[in-house]
């Protein structure tokens, strides 16, 4: 069970044409707007120990982010930028759904440490999107762990739909025909403050795997953030590994220019196998790691992870007392560089120490525990001989 200490909680608000109907009053959209200035002023009182951020997503006329998480807005703010939302539009509840998912998943690789929540407030009379469906969204929110209440006004329209969005993501279906309800049903939501109710899903870290950022290259990288992370960072610390504050890599003995990516938020370098390493002692699942510096939400690429599972084999294998057999050579592979993807980009033959053109042949060193690239003709140099990073002889098929 994960405890919060800190909730990040949602607005989306159904600004569409029924909202200008006046059954409430003075008329629906202007009381849903004040529910959710009577919510955030309940909650500061509330939060002595628990802070709330906000977001707001506004559906109408089209769909607005009003306010991002990182915004940090007061209630002042929200009395500011809610006089300009007028009604109009259509109710596409599911793309609300959407961006409100994008600006969670956003704070999720930004942290994580935040409980999610949204409150749809609204009519319950939806426009059907091109795109998706409020179930499929709430599906979505559900495997994310972000619970989803409704909130359902005035008394003309049905709420099958907010109905199921609540049950589908554990939340709930609240209903206020008038005012006073509506009142009332904001200051109980309010008052449901996270503590130990946040429970992330079970493959919770497999939908990490999936929002996860990769790492990136320093050719991904703009010129401009490079400079200006360079100067912050002072240049020759620059194209050091954040890890284990060399310039070559400990595994591969590269430069760290053809053995290093950078983390996408704060542009720190790491060597890939450090941040492997890295990650597993400190990985929220096998494939994804806080950045150590930053704590982003980063991912590790697939070839560093199954070099790092065949290791974890070979240990075993020698740890229950079945030592591996100590092969003295290897038969090669050879292939195209461009069919290797980043084992082939981030390398660089051990003979002649440059990189690999994407259509060039190349050779493999056929241990699995080294699988070194050679260009084709810098083999013939090792051909029968012991492979320049293992020491493994290198046979020829």
């Amino acid at each position: 069970m994960a405890v919060s200490q800190f909730e990040n909680v949602c607005f989306i608000l159904d600004a569409s044409r029924s909202s200008a109907r006046t059954d409430l009053s003075p008329s629906r959209l202007d009381a849903c707007k004040q529910s959710i200035l009577e919510f955030i002023q309940r909650r500061r009182i509330l939060d002595s120990e628990i802070q709330t951020f906000y977001a707001l997503v506004v559906v109408g006329r089209e769909i607005q982010t009003i306010f991002r998480f990182g915004d940090y807005p007061h209630q002042e703010s929200f009395e500011t930028e809610m006089e300009n939302i007028t009604p109009g539009g259509s109710s596409n509840i599911a793309e609300g759904i959407g961006i409100a998912l994008k600006l969670h998943i956003e704070d999720i690789r930004a942290s994580g440490t935040r409980t999610p929540r949204i409150i749809i407030i609204g009519d319950g009379n939806i426009t059907q999107s091109p795109h998706t469906t409020p179930e499929k969204m709430a599906n979505i929110a559900a495997g994310l762990g972000i619970k989803i209440d409704a909130v359902k006004i005035g008394g003309l329209n049905h709420s099958q739909a907010l109905h199921n969005i609540a049950q589908i993501t554990t939340g709930k279906l609240y209903e206020a025909y008038k005012n006073s309800d509506l009142t009332k049903t904001m200051e109980e939501i309010a008052r449901q403050l996270p503590g130990n109710s946040y429970i992330k899903p079970k493959n919770f870290s497999k939908l990490l795997e999936k929002i996860a950022v990769p790492l990136k290259s320093e050719a991904e990288m703009k010129q401009g953030s490079a400079e200006i992370v360079a100067r912050i960072r002072n240049q020759n610390n620059y194209n050091k590994c954040g890890i284990c504050f060399n310039i070559r890599d400990p595994v591969k003995k590269l430069d760290f220019s053809l053995s290093g990516r950078y983390c996408p938020n704060c542009g720190t370098g790491f060597h890939l196998h450090c941040i492997n390493e890295w990650a597993e002692s400190h990985s929220e699942g096998r494939s994804v790691v806080r950045c150590p510096h930053c704590f982003y939400l980063i991912k590790i690429p697939t070839e560093i992870q199954q070099t790092a599972l065949l290791h974890e084999e070979y240990k075993k294998e020698r740890t229950n007392g079945k030592p591996a057999v100590e092969i003295q050579g290897y038969k090669v592979n050879i292939n195209t560089a461009n069919k290797l993807g980043d084992a082939a980009v981030y390398s660089s033959c051990p003979v002649c120490n440059t990189i690999f053109n994407d259509d060039e042949k190349v050779t493999i060193c056929g241990n699995p525990y080294c699988s070194t690239i050679y260009h084709e003709k810098c083999f013939d140099s090792v051909a029968n001989r012991p492979c320049k990073v293992c020491g493994k002889t290198l046979l020829i098929k």
